[in-house]
């Protein structure tokens, strides 16, 4: 009966367990939750790092990032084109770098040391080298209306 009784509670073990066990994540959960929380390269691949903190689609489209600029890493002049509406980014400087990483915009909607406020889509922006230190930027953006730029 000891024997019967040890194998019961082995099976009973078992089946508890597998209730606990977690089960195995589906492609597209996979693509959907990969982004959030973790670090990535930025889109101009000067070595800028990315953390994506989260956004919506609807009712008007934002993201909000978390930017990295580590030793080395810029951002090259550019524009961030956007289909339709109009693009805004609001930039707050959580940490400056002891020597570089300067923003430079053609025409910020709003710019003091910490605060930079502009349209990516219209207005050239870029960051120069970070020589030493680290640059850590809170990043929100949104598309307003859904008429041409």
């Amino acid at each position: 009966m000891g024997g019967l009784a040890c194998l019961q509670r082995q099976s009973t073990n078992t089946q508890n367990n597998a209730l606990f066990r977690r089960r195995e994540k589906r492609p597209d959960e996979l693509s959907a939750r990969s982004a959030l929380f973790r670090w990535r390269n930025g889109r101009q691949g000067s070595g800028y790092q990315k953390l994506y903190l989260g956004g919506l689609g609807w009712p008007v489209k934002f993201d909000s990032y978390l930017l990295r600029f580590n030793v080395g890493s810029s951002v090259p002049k550019h524009i961030d084109p956007v289909k339709k509406g109009r693009h805004f980014r609001l930039n707050i400087v959580l940490m400056n770098a002891k020597s570089g990483g300067e923003f430079f915009c053609d025409s910020p909607l709003f710019e003091s040391k910490r605060i930079k406020l502009f349209r990516p889509d219209i207005a050239e922006h870029s960051v120069s080298e970070i020589r030493a230190g680290v640059r850590l930027v809170f990043s929100l953006g949104w598309i307003y209306g859904n008429n041409e730029p």
